[in-house]
């Protein structure tokens, strides 16, 4: 696991999250980040590195409100011109996710929701990345 003790951001707000990556997986609704805002629409990992071989990313607890669509996974190693492309993606009915098979080099790992309104991420418990030997 290498995304132990890293700093999450969410969108519409500056400030660090680290209980998102403290390996607690604890119960909801005491242990989950709440995000009282309706225009979250991503969380990102720094990952403080960039990593080669990201094999797979576990994402727990994830809620959100509004309509249904999908939560997509895009990697970056440097975000200063923009985004990569979407690597993966899921249902946004999953409260748990878990993506595998990966091969991906990255220090950023965001999860974004499809773009539709009145949609926001609402809460989640914690996000995993793990690397290959």
């Amino acid at each position: 696991v290498i995304s132990l003790g890293r700093n999450c951001y969410r969108e519409a707000t500056p400030e660090t999250i680290k209980t998102l990556t403290d390996g607690g997986f604890g119960p909801y609704p005491s242990y989950a980040l709440s995000i009282a805002s309706t225009d979250v629409s991503w969380l990102v990992l720094d990952l403080g590195q960039v990593y080669d071989s990201i094999y797979a990313v576990a994402v727990y607890g994830i809620g959100h409100s509004g309509e249904t669509g999908k939560y997509y996974l895009i990697f970056d190693d440097d975000t200063t011109n923009g985004w990569g492309e979407k690597s993966d993606s899921v249902s946004m009915d999953e409260s748990y996710f878990y993506f595998e098979n990966l091969n991906k080099s990255a220090r950023y790992v965001r999860i974004e929701l499809s773009k539709m309104s009145g949609m926001g991420i609402g809460y989640c418990r914690e996000i995993s990345v793990f690397k290959k030997n």
